[in-house]
């Protein structure tokens, strides 16, 4: 097969989840015991269908998913991202096959400092939000550092080069919210050599300033021979 120079690609974030996504948007708090088990990862719940299916609808409608732009989905392996995926499949009519890959897994963010007791005084979830991620970033993690996450999203960029250049595929991706965000990070930053302060420094700085992507919402890639480029939003 003839090496290509040109790909265009796309990431998404996965669709909502039952009794947790919706109020996270809304700024407002799950269930303490649901939220901690969620952000650790201790429980991979369902998306809410009926939401997401809406939400995916706006997308096709707006023109930022179509079925010519892909013929594979590659999701993170968790039931959300999963399911995000073939409604992805359904509501475009393609006929892309879909596999998962363990590069787009969730980040899993250490919940130690976020007591019931604080959790129930908190105002809102930004201000639970800040408290965990600054711990993140402070060095404390379950079972990937910050400078673990964004190594992971560097060794992604790598294997969005294999289907580049081995493949004909077009592939659309289906990730995680947080791993989303380490994503365009690693492309920004794709020419850099960063020790482990300055990615440190990067992704706090980012993740402060910077608001997340909406749900099944993310970027379109384009990938050439000079290296990936971020080219639009959904």
């Amino acid at each position: 097969m003839e090496r290509r120079e040109y790909m265009e690609s796309s990431i998404v974030r996965h669709g909502e989840v039952e009794n947790i996504t919706t109020f996270m948007e809304r700024g407002e708090k799950p269930n303490y015991e649901t939220f901690l088990s969620y952000m650790n990862g201790e429980i991979d719940p369902p998306i809410d269908q009926e939401t997401t299916s809406e939400l995916i609808k706006k997308r096709v409608e707006a023109g930022e998913l179509r079925k010519s732009d892909f013929d594979v989905i590659i999701s993170a392996p968790a039931l959300r991202a999963k399911q995000t995926a073939m409604g992805i499949k359904e509501i475009t009519g393609s006929n892309a096959g879909i596999r998962t890959t363990d590069y787009l897994r969730e980040v899993h963010i250490p919940m130690q400092t976020i007591t019931s007791e604080f959790y129930a005084s908190a105002s809102d979830l930004s201000v639970v939000r800040e408290k965990f991620l600054n711990s993140f970033f402070n060095g404390e993690k379950v079972d990937e550092s910050v400078v673990d996450v964004f190594h992971r999203a560097q060794r992604f960029m790598e294997y969005l080069r294999k289907i580049k250049t081995l493949t004909s595929s077009k592939p659309l991706f289906v990730t995680h919210g947080i791993f989303a965000r380490f994503l365009r990070l690693a492309i920004d930053n794709e020419d850099r050599e960063l020790n482990e302060d300055q990615i440190q420094e990067l992704v706090k700085q980012d993740f402060h300033q910077t608001p997340r992507p909406g749900t099944v919402g993310g970027i379109k890639l384009a990938s050439t021979k000079e290296g990936t480029k971020i080219v639009g939003t959904i």
